[in-house]
């Protein structure tokens, strides 16, 4: 039997209630997406869509889950999420388009802390990169 040391999921963005099906919203999956973080440790997240808002849901991109501002805090059921800092990759060829976003996920419950990074990739609103450079960058 074969062993990974290291394990990935990949997973849609969470929803934050706002997005319909037809005519019916969807439920907020915020909750639910901190639990899975929380329940399996994950360290790193990539974030490969802008954050948009209920007013720009007709474009491409995902229901704002974190705060780009540090030391602010968001809640979700259970989870209060705070940003610890933001560092952009200065390694890149275009640093301000990659920057990682340090989380302190707090379950307000049982007071466990979970820290993950949100390794966000700035494209945007409704485009996608001019070239492949940057992707293969972040492979």
């Amino acid at each position: 039997m074969t062993k990974f040391e290291k394990g990935y999921y990949i997973c849609g963005h969470p929803m934050d209630g706002s997005e319909k099906e037809g005519t019916e919203p969807k439920n907020s999956t915020m909750e639910k997406f901190f639990a899975v973080v929380e329940q399996r440790g994950i360290g790193v997240i990539g974030q490969f869509s802008p954050f948009i808002t209920a007013e720009e849901k007709t474009g491409t991109g995902c229901a704002r889950y974190i705060s780009e501002t540090v030391g602010e805090t968001m809640n979700f059921g259970l989870y209060e999420v705070k940003n610890d800092g933001n560092t952009t990759l200065g390694e890149f060829s275009k640093p301000d388009n990659h920057v990682v976003h340090s989380l302190i996920i707090t379950n307000v419950s049982t007071k466990k802390v979970t820290n993950c990074d949100v390794f966000m990739y700035n494209w945007p609103t409704g485009s996608v990169p001019p070239d492949e450079t940057e992707a293969l960058e972040m492979i």
